[in-house]
């Protein structure tokens, strides 16, 4: 069994990420849910508050695309996520014009998110084992020229 033979299987920081968004996806529906029953009621629903439901919708629409992208072994998640990214950025952005006391929940989390998480999927041995080498990275919008060499062990 080489070095490297249990990153062919989803696991370590790659499954959490997995667990993690779809658990999100569930407190999202949970969320969507009871503010449906609100808005039911309500009398005056603010713009802001049916564009950030809009967005919320839009997201959880991508994230299960993300998902499945990274089960399936699809080598255009992380463009896939690039994309979603910037996409989540600008609707951010107008969320935050709409709402200035948004910034640090819309845009410096979601910012600080997406440098951790794409940093990982450069660098990390056992996405690129589990994606098959080094084919999403080369897809990818900003880590075309980061393709890298076979981990050691394989």
């Amino acid at each position: 069994m080489g070095m490297n033979e249990k990153y062919h299987k989803l696991g370590g920081w790659l499954l959490f990420l997995v667990v993690a968004n779809t658990t999100g996806i569930l407190w999202n529906f949970y969320y969507l849910i009871n503010w449906f029953k609100f808005t039911a009621t309500a009398s005056n629903i603010s713009a802001v508050a049916w564009f950030s439901m809009a967005d919320l919708l839009l997201t959880v629409a991508l994230v299960v695309v993300f998902i499945v992208l990274i089960i399936i072994r699809n080598s255009h998640f992380l463009l896939f996520y690039e994309l979603t990214s910037l996409i989540n950025l600008v609707m951010n952005i107008i969320l935050v014009l709409l709402n200035p006391a948004s910034l640090s929940l819309y845009i410096i989390q979601p910012v600080i998110a997406f440098f951790i998480w794409t940093t990982y999927f450069r660098k990390s041995c056992r996405v690129y084992v589990y994606m098959g080498g080094d084919a999403y990275l080369r897809k990818s919008i900003f880590f075309k020229r980061a393709a890298k060499d076979p981990p050691e062990g394989e």
